[in-house]
């Protein structure tokens, strides 16, 4: 069984969980494998950071193989050098992710601009691996806690309050993100597998099941 969506915090965020401890855990409830998510601190966003992960986790001598999703950014080159990233590493770095709204860390790439572009460099390179995708649209998100009547619950996220979460985030902001990705993905010829990440919404659920009807479409979603 493989965890493909796990979150190790190591270096500025060791306290919210370690490597060490994550593919231990990981071993004892019997996975063969995880694959982590690169918003940790700093960022998964280049090679050096990446193989310093590679280590790190080696250096456990786990039987638990560990895989990293490289982050992408809104620059052209940035996405380019952890495409060569991929083809040198690979398994080690098993995709992409993609914050498509802001999230823990600072990896969105928030306008619809920047998420074209970053599609069509991934389509132009004939990239076929996974691209997986925070979705969550930017514009959507709101900034006075989804309450303007209840003062407590006003304000930006705090892990204190985790009801804010809900109210932050309304279902229109990952189902419109959704419906963005998939039309992006779309237009741009993307040729490899679009993984949907944590679908929440009913509305999100449909829109996939209906985009995964087009001919020679590789869509997934969690």
């Amino acid at each position: 069984m493989i965890d493909p969506h796990v979150h190790l915090r190591d270096w500025k965020q060791s306290h919210k969980e370690t490597v060490r401890h994550g593919l231990t855990v990981a071993e004892r409830v019997g996975l063969a494998a995880v694959f982590e998510m690169p918003n940790t601190a700093p960022p998964l966003t280049d090679r050096e950071a990446i193989r310093r992960r590679i280590q790190l986790a080696d250096e456990t001598a786990s039987p638990v193989f560990h895989g990293i999703y490289a982050g992408l950014t809104s620059e052209p080159r940035q996405i380019e050098e952890m495409l060569r990233a991929h083809g040198d590493l690979f398994p080690r770095v098993v995709g992409f992710k993609l914050y498509a709204g802001s999230t823990t860390g600072d990896l969105a790439v928030a306008d619809e601009a920047a998420q074209k572009r970053l599609f069509q460099v991934l389509s132009v390179s004939g990239y076929r691996g996974v691209l997986a995708v925070h979705c969550e649209k930017e514009s959507l998100i709101r900034k006075d806690g989804g309450n303007r009547r209840n003062r407590s619950l006003r304000g930006a996220w705090d892990p204190r309050r985790p009801v804010l979460h809900c109210r932050l985030r309304p279902p229109k902001a990952e189902s419109e993100s959704v419906r963005d990705i998939l039309r992006l993905a779309e237009d741009a010829g993307f040729q490899g597998t679009l993984h949907i990440c944590h679908v929440s919404t009913p509305e999100a659920v449909r829109q996939i099941a209906d985009a995964r009807r087009g001919p020679e479409r590789r869509i997934t979603c969690g």
